[in-house]
């Protein structure tokens, strides 16, 4: 079991942040960010009102530093790993977060609706080069925001870590709401996103449009097949040379067992108003920066609760959040369980 530490991370961060990468990816498609090099890797930056560089990272640069306006929020964008698109008002990973050195395991999905986040995922694996790899797909409500990622790991024999530099892919998709487009991605990543924020979905109200496009003819041809075994048939999947398209919309894999029916409709009924309340509050109008500051001023509370965008790797704390709400649905189960041998006894 992984746990994570919110000051441990921040900790870590600023150790990485010394160290050298040779490479950087600077990110294609419809975002008009430009890329900055730091040696935490590319950094997107937007323009001077809208950049969401942290003065952490400006004796890197050597650019003007310019945030929200709030050392807070800014010191908690830059721990959490991502970046602001101005052009489509969303919130993305970089390319070098603390999440990449956490790796993933089936526990963060597990943990997802016990911490406010109901996700439809959808984990396909595959062997590639006697290895086994694992392309995720996530789509939902995060709390707050609304979204969905693609994410690309290896397995070490306990839990998966995140791809490194030579094996990232290319990969893109369109996430639409009941049809209507919300936002696109691209780029050649290994934890492509993308957060709404303020946004209210149900899962199966989003589709993911992905396309990505694998190393080679033999590791196509093994993702289709873990695609196949996922239950993908061929007529949902379109095969362009190393390019593979489909349609993420109803998952096709087993669900985290703390998804239920009831406790989707309660949860979600809590994130249904605090975004409802988000939009009262804030308003359509403004830059992030003003609506976020509107936030803070005006409910301290649901601010808070923003600084948790997209995440699902949960910290220590929320562990213990999430195996006290377990035990409790494990002891009211098996109470029911009981009472209904008795009546059947009874009977």
């Amino acid at each position: 079991m992984l746990l994570f530490n919110r000051d441990a991370s921040y900790s870590y961060q600023q150790n990485v942040q010394h160290m050298t990468w040779n490479q950087s990816v600077t990110e294609t498609g419809t975002s008009a960010a430009t890329s900055i090099e730091t040696e935490t890797g590319t950094m997107t930056k937007t323009g001077p009102d809208l950049a969401l560089v942290t003065e952490e990272n400006k004796s890197h640069t050597g650019s003007v530093s310019v945030g929200i306006g709030n050392e807070d929020l800014d010191e908690i964008i830059e721990i959490a790993g991502y970046s602001y698109d101005a052009q489509q008002d969303i919130f993305i990973s970089n390319m070098k977060p603390w999440q990449r050195y956490i790796g993933y395991c089936r526990l963060f999905d597990e943990a997802a609706a016990p911490l406010g986040m109901i996700i439809d995922c959808e984990p396909i694996t595959f062997d590639y080069l006697n290895e086994k790899w694992m392309i995720g797909l996530w789509k939902g409500q995060y709390d707050l925001v609304s979204g969905g990622e693609i994410g690309l790991y290896k397995s070490n024999g306990l839990v998966y870590q995140s791809v490194n530099d030579k094996e990232l892919l290319d990969m893109s998709y369109t996430i639409k709401k009941n049809g209507k487009k919300l936002f696109s991605r691209k780029a050649k990543h290994w934890w492509l996103t993308g957060f709404k924020l303020g946004e209210f979905a149900e899962p199966n109200e989003l589709t993911m449009d992905i396309c990505l496009t694998l190393k080679d003819v033999n590791m196509r041809n093994a993702f289709l097949a873990g695609m196949r075994k996922a239950g993908y048939n061929e007529h949902e999947l379109a095969v362009q040379d190393n390019s593979v398209s489909f349609t993420f919309d109803v998952p096709k894999t087993a669900q985290p067992w703390t998804r239920t029916r009831l406790t989707d409709q309660l949860i979600q009924r809590k994130n249904k108003f605090l975004c409802e309340k988000y939009q009262e509050i804030t308003g359509s109008e403004g830059t992030v920066q003003e609506r976020l500051r509107l936030l803070e001023k005006q409910d301290p509370g649901m601010y808070k609760k923003m600084k948790k965008i997209g995440k699902r790797t949960p910290s220590l704390e929320a562990w213990m959040e999430v195996l006290i709400t377990s035990l409790i649905i494990i002891l009211f189960l098996r109470a029911n369980i009981v009472r209904l041998q008795r009546l059947s006894i009874e009977s």
